[in-house]
């Protein structure tokens, strides 16, 4: 996965240059260059992981595995966090209503 800057003249930046740089070299943002598509039946998979191993798959979208092993992504200060995390909402929804 490459990443290039949302004000376009930058491209071709690797996830660890995109984290390390934090800005693009023209003030813009990092994005994917593209962005993957997921099937249904994957999404319906995905749907009984927990939370931890949903934000673990979803972070190999764009991460490349010569770039960050599956064993580094768990030893992630975010997924440790969420591992730990004893709340059973990890996400509090809430439902307003509008008047």
């Amino acid at each position: 996965m490459k990443f290039k800057s949302t004000r376009g003249s930058v491209a071709g930046i690797s996830f660890e240059e995109a984290v390390l740089s934090g800005c693009a070299g023209d003030g813009g943002l990092f994005m994917p260059e593209s962005f993957p598509a997921l099937s249904r039946d994957q999404l319906r998979a995905w749907s009984a992981l927990t939370y931890p191993q949903l934000v673990e798959r979803m972070l190999r979208l764009y991460v490349d595995q010569d770039e960050m092993s599956d064993q580094d992504i768990r030893g992630t200060y975010t997924l440790q966090t969420l591992l730990t995390h004893t709340h059973t909402n990890i996400v509090n929804a809430h439902t307003y209503k509008h008047h």
